[in-house]
């Protein structure tokens, strides 16, 4: 039978394009260029990271950086290493740091005094290394959107900085185009967060070898090292429009100011957001709850032993169900399941109808 030559130049097109895609998001690794911002000498790192092209890492050097405004990341394969600095946003009403592009690493840095300490927006995924986010008007940490805060005249969610608009934009439609346009959407430089995640025993021993696959896809944020959100006005982590994040090392959400915010929880995870645990997560001495779960949300935990501590908060040390409406509602489906033998650990709480800790339903291995 006679093969139409047509056919098999496509099926070969394809084919090429099938190969290059793929060694690129396995193996692809482009050279790093790193720059330096001296915060001490004036130099601005808003308007740094605002310049700045994809494969860049930005060092930090100085002890504090004044950030007026938002510091905002749209570039993928971003890494910022503080060095130990601390970005003080001087009690603005803007967050500190906002990611809105994928494979971003944000380490060995402190965020105070922001609206919030660090957001990453909706469809952006990044990696936390030994981060503080303390201090901060609102959340430390934000997955998705903001809540809104009640203070009169202080918004958080008018979130300075917007991406290009591209719609108008010339594109180039033909084979070469498009095949160059696959590449470069596939070229995440997956050894940027294999280094974040290598670096930390935590990550490198508890989370799945796919995490990596998932930043690529944009699908969730990876947690490594210790992570501190402690001593915020607000919630200390709030997970919201769907998000995923996966704890890898070791999260602190604690003392959230009791009195002067309708947040005051530990961890809110809401409207379908996931957190799956493989490291450790502690809530402690929060304004209301520990951690607060609703909206069709869950937290996995995983690996044996407790990987879950909620203790010693004002209020329950776990909630499930939607107690910000007129009618609470509990649902019964569990909205914490454990695996592989790990536990929660949740005592000396205020309130709750298991024990003083609990609101809702749980795994009945995960106790």
């Amino acid at each position: 039978m006679k093969i139409n030559r047509y056919v098999i130049a496509i099926s070969i097109i394809v084919l090429v394009v099938f190969i290059a895609i793929n060694c690129s998001s396995k193996g692809h690794k482009k050279e790093m260029k790193t720059t330096h911002v001296d915060c001490d000498a004036g130099q601005s790192l808003i308007a740094i990271v605002a310049n700045i092209k994809k494969y860049t890492r930005i060092v930090i050097k100085g002890n504090t950086c004044q950030v007026d405004g938002s510091i905002i990341v749209t570039q993928d394969n971003i890494v910022i290493d503080g060095n130990g600095a601390v970005l003080d946003g001087q009690d603005t009403t803007n967050p500190v740091i906002i990611v809105k592009s994928n494979n971003v690493v944000i380490k060995d840095l402190t965020v105070t005094r922001g609206m919030h300490g660090v957001v990453i927006k909706k469809g952006a995924t990044a990696v936390l290394k030994d981060v503080n986010a303390n201090g901060n008007k609102g959340s430390g940490i934000v997955l998705g959107k903001p809540m809104r805060l009640p203070n009169p005249g202080e918004n958080p969610n008018q979130i300075p900085g917007t991406k290009p608009n591209t719609l108008n934009q010339p594109t180039d439609n033909s084979l070469s185009g498009l095949f160059n346009d696959m590449l470069e959407k596939s070229s995440f430089d997956m050894s940027i967060v294999k280094e974040a995640r290598a670096s930390s025993d935590n990550c490198q021993k508890t989370c799945r070898k796919g995490a990596p696959d998932l930043i690529m896809a944009g699908l969730l944020s990876i947690v490594c090292g210790v992570v501190n959100a402690n001593d915020n006005v607000d919630s200390g982590v709030y997970v919201n429009s769907a998000s995923n994040l996966q704890v890898c090392g070791t999260l602190h959400a604690k003392n959230t100011l009791v009195g002067t915010s309708a947040g005051q929880y530990g961890i809110i995870v809401k409207n379908q957001s996931v957190i799956n645990i493989y490291g450790f997560a502690t809530t402690q001495n929060n304004g209301l709850d520990g951690v607060y779960i609703l909206n069709g949300s869950k937290i996995n935990l995983f690996n044996k032993g407790v990987r879950l501590t909620s203790t010693y908060n004002n209020g329950v040390g776990l909630r499930i169900g939607d107690a910000e409406s007129a009618v609470p509602t509990v649902p019964t489906v569990p909205a914490v399941i454990c695996n592989s033998g790990s536990k929660l650990n949740l005592s000396g709480n205020m309130g709750g109808n298991i024990g003083g800790n609990i609101e809702g339903s749980v795994s009945s291995d995960c106790l």
